[in-house]
């Protein structure tokens, strides 16, 4: 495959698990009254802390996966 498509959709996987991660994430913090990752936190502040780290971490999780698509061309 293309670098550039392969990057592509890298990045927009990555993105799309993080948004699942915190929406899931934050189901699971209210209901059991967990900090710092429960709804109201992530509206007032804490997603600018746990979306990056987030990213980063689905991100380097799915680089294996990347790294094949980009060597199949």
């Amino acid at each position: 495959m293309n670098a550039v498509l392969v990057k592509a959709i890298h990045i927009t996987a990555a993105f799309l698990l993080t948004l699942g991660l915190l929406v899931a994430g934050a189901f699971v913090a209210d209901t059991y009254h967990l900090p710092l990752i429960h709804a109201w936190a992530l509206a007032h502040g804490s997603i600018l802390i746990i979306f990056p780290l987030y990213f980063w971490g689905c991100y380097a999780a799915i680089r294996p996966l990347a790294n094949r698509l980009r060597d199949t061309s």
